[in-house]
């Protein structure tokens, strides 16, 4: 699923207390969305890849998305709607989601 054409990101999932000073990569994330902090946003509407590292089950999933929101803070987030994601990268967000509910009931 390469397109060599789009601007490619490459961005960090972490399970991680929302109460911690940590700074953390990708801000939110659905199953058909990721939202994250861009030093130089593309556009609303450039379709993008996105490369997204999932250390919690130490995997990457790579996707295929369009800029759906741009904040004008700078540095912008960005939130990019996931058009395509490769075949194992769908279960491995689904994954990745389920253990993230998890361990938010706990906190």
């Amino acid at each position: 699923m390469t397109h060599s054409s789009y601007p490619r990101f490459e961005v960090t999932a972490r399970l991680e207390d929302p109460k911690s000073e940590e700074p953390v990569s990708v801000l939110g994330l659905s199953s058909s969305t990721v939202t994250f902090v861009c030093p130089e946003p593309p556009g609303i509407g450039t379709e993008v890849d996105v490369v997204l590292h999932l250390p919690a089950l130490r995997s990457s999933l790579h996707a295929h998305g369009r800029v759906k929101f741009q904040s004008r803070m700078e540095p912008a987030d960005i939130a990019v709607e996931l058009l395509s994601i490769e075949a194992s990268g769908a279960e491995l967000l689904r994954r990745y989601l389920d253990q993230v509910l998890s361990a938010q009931s706990g906190w």
